[in-house]
């Protein structure tokens, strides 16, 4: 008797695992009809382009879309044609070189590499298959965070390097002062008037640094307790002593130190200078010199040419054509952290006075020679 029940159970088993075979099996899409397979189309077309939130597709997002890819393909015709077949390639160091923030060519090989999570690397052949990187001893321990590298004009074995990353992220560590090499960056020492004494120092972190043609050196620093020290540092001497230019020794409280924070110093081919400042009010200043002479740079003969507007970070590049006195601005907006100013800056020269301030959209730039784009700088910069 239970071996019948075996048998009638066994058999029901594959009757059952034979019908749900026939029932699974995918549908055969030419028995759909042609308006069902259509409808099938639209609605997988549907599910790939609408919005979610929406519940519809944003046709104006396509067209925006659209216009992007097509301004894409007429950058090669807007391009310098000196420029059009450029190819670039990565040069390292891949041996934790850190995030490169500053980098200096000694020669048409010799290349210095400064990186704010990484010290300064050497490369004696940039131009080599695989370049080789090494660690400069010096940076190795005493600091990893290097921002700027300057090369005096007058003699190119002197250098200055700074220390102490400015603007970054919440990692960004506090510098150890300025260094100086004399003899092309083989050996390097710390400027003991730029070392770092607590709470804050005018030199806790150190944004950028200029050699003038005269020789002068200034430093756009930044102070680490509540930015109450820092501005605009010059030295006469080559780093041995230093005079606030702009800005004030905010040992009032940390409200009397809130216009301290340099960020970028740039000289023209008329030798006018150039300082920016950043968060959380960001200024152009010029000091000019035909107007001061020798006097250039000092205190009191600096002017505020900034456009209109609330900044914060402050970016330049200065044309060094002569008598161009051409300057782009790169402006943070308050409370950004994208570029959502863009000028133009013209000097009427001898005079050092603003010309023209000519504003662009952020997506495009043009210059007299090339191309720039920007679209979206945020953080990165």
């Amino acid at each position: 008797m239970l071996k019948h029940v075996y048998k009638y159970l066994v058999l029901l088993f594959f009757l059952v695992l034979i019908t749900s075979c026939i029932t699974n099996q995918p549908t055969n899409r030419n028995s759909f009809s042609k308006q069902e397979r259509f409808k099938e189309a639209m609605e997988h077309e549907f599910d790939k382009t609408h919005d979610k939130k929406l519940g519809y597709i944003p046709t104006d997002r396509l067209l925006k879309a659209l216009n992007y890819y097509k301004e894409q393909s007429l950058l090669k015709g807007k391009t310098s044609p000196a420029f059009a077949d450029i190819e670039w390639k990565e040069r390292g160091p891949n041996n934790i070189g850190g995030r490169t923030r500053a980098i200096l060519f000694l020669s048409a090989t010799k290349v210095l590499a400064a990186g704010v999570t990484g010290g300064l690397w050497k490369t004696d052949d940039i131009t080599a298959s695989n370049p080789f990187w090494k660690q400069v001893d010096t940076f190795a321990l005493s600091t990893i965070n290097v921002s700027c590298i300057a090369q005096d004009p007058n003699s190119s074995s002197t250098l200055y390097l700074g220390t102490g990353e400015a603007f970054g992220n919440l990692d960004a560590t506090v510098g150890s002062g300025i260094y100086k090499s004399t003899d092309g960056g083989i050996s390097w020492s710390v400027l003991t008037s730029t070392q770092f004494t607590g709470p804050s120092s005018d030199f806790s972190y150190v944004a950028s640094i200029l050699v003038t043609g005269n020789g002068d050196v200034y430093a756009a620093t930044k102070g680490y307790y509540c930015n109450s020290k820092g501005g605009l540092m010059k030295s006469t001497d080559g780093g041995s002593n230093w005079s606030r230019v702009i800005g004030t020794d905010g040992t009032g409280g940390c409200g009397t130190g809130a216009d301290l924070q340099g960020r970028n110093l740039a000289e023209n081919n008329a030798g006018d200078l150039f300082f920016t400042s950043a968060y959380p009010s960001g200024h152009i200043y010029i000091s000019n010199k035909a107007t001061h002479g020798t006097n250039v740079g000092n205190s009191g003969n600096w002017a505020d040419i900034t456009p209109s507007g609330s900044w914060e970070r402050i970016e330049m590049g200065v044309s060094k054509k002569s008598g161009s006195g051409v300057l782009f601005v790169a402006c943070e907006g308050s409370g950004s952290n994208d570029v959502t100013g863009l000028f133009l800056v013209k000097i009427r020269e001898p005079i050092g006075q603003v010309e023209l301030y000519q504003q662009y959209a952020i997506k495009e730039v043009t210059q007299e020679q090339g191309h720039i784009r920007v679209v979206r700088l945020g953080m990165i910069w």
